[in-house]
């Protein structure tokens, strides 16, 4: 994943350089480029987040607000230990610093798409015990 953020970086990079050459030759197109820049910031967000950010809008104004609630939350948990795991890999792979930012970039990210659902992500989970049977 680390790589794909160097890629994504170049080619902005690139795009930067073919943007100023452009504005040299007179011409802009601002709706085209605002486009891609947008395109480039999704595509650089980890995949289960995208993945899991498309269902839920998809699913928004289609179900009942506790159905939604229900799917958004098991979908964010099942995010967020993705995301534990990447963070994991990445520090194996490039040290504690980089997973943090990994970590920290991408629940950021997930908190503000989340904000217009506004919905109350909150679980109790309840366990028992039979271990201690008999006793």
């Amino acid at each position: 994943y680390p790589d794909k953020l160097r890629k994504c970086k170049e080619q902005q990079d690139e795009k930067k350089e073919g943007a100023i050459s452009t504005e040299i030759g007179g011409r802009t197109s601002t709706s085209d480029d605002a486009l891609n820049i947008q395109m480039q910031i999704y595509e650089s967000w980890f995949p289960p987040i995208r993945s899991v950010l498309k269902v839920l809008i998809k699913i928004f104004r289609v179900v009942e607000p506790k159905v939604f609630e229900d799917i958004a939350l098991s979908s964010i948990q099942s995010c967020a230990r993705s995301l534990k795991e990447g963070s994991t890999y990445i520090e194996k792979r490039n040290g504690q610093l980089h997973s943090d930012l990994f970590l920290v970039k991408h629940l950021l990210i997930l908190r503000e798409q989340l904000s217009p659902f506004d919905i109350q992500l909150r679980s109790v989970e309840r366990q028992l015990d039979f271990l201690m049977r008999g006793r």
